[in-house]
Parts: C-alpha cells; sequence; structure tokens
C-alpha cells in the first residue's frame, strides 16, 4: 500500500492489504515480547507477582 492509496480514500483491503489472522497477530506479540507465554513466561509473571506481592503461595 503506498501513501497514494491512504490519500484517497481506499480502503486497505482494496489495495491488496489484509489485517492479519489471530495466529500471525498473536505470535507477532509474542515475538516483539509484547506477550509473555510458555513455562519462561509464568516463571517470569510468578517473580514479578512476588516482587510486588511478596510469598503468596504455600511453599
Amino acid at each position: 500500500m503506498t501513501s497514494k492509496d491512504v490519500s484517497i480514500g481506499r480502503h486497505p483491503a482494496e489495495a491488496g492489504v489484509r489485517p492479519p489472522t489471530e495466529e500471525e497477530r498473536i505470535l507477532g506479540q509474542i515475538e516483539r515480547g509484547e506477550v509473555i507465554a510458555g513455562p519462561e513466561g509464568a516463571r517470569r509473571i510468578a517473580a514479578i507477582h512476588q516482587a510486588a506481592y511478596g510469598a503468596v503461595w504455600d511453599e
């Protein structure tokens, strides 16, 4: 899509641009570090919560 396409008000789909699928959107967020996922993500989230609220889980 070019700036000309946008300036004349063409819909992105008409300019040959399609929105990402949900899978593409979520995988992109994970790759960019916007979303924490997986076992390492769970450990990082737990560490953030423990730092903020103390040890709330029984050991």
